[in-house]
């Protein structure tokens, strides 16, 4: 697996026509024996400060409902956070 940053997103269509496949960290667990390591190495590159999340939305409080809405819809890209 090759890890890349992304650093201009089109969206998702744009991407798998790229040949990028984009994992989220509950993924990882379908890899079996490997999970540990890579998962290991994926968190002290973060901690490193070499990989960051892609933060896609950010609500108010007022709009927490939004939020979760957007995220159980699938319609949010990235992470969304909570601001306050």
């Amino acid at each position: 697996m090759r890890v890349v940053r992304v650093v201009r997103f089109g969206g998702p269509e744009e991407l798998v026509a790229k040949g990028v496949r984009v994992l989220g960290i509950e993924q990882l667990f379908e890899f079996g024996p490997t999970v540990t390591r890579w998962a290991e190495r994926m968190m002290s590159k973060a901690a490193a400060g070499l990989v960051r999340p892609l933060i896609g939305r950010t609500f108010p409080p007022a709009r927490a409902a939004d939020a979760h809405a957007a995220i159980e819809e699938r319609t949010a890209v990235g992470k969304t956070l909570p601001l306050t």
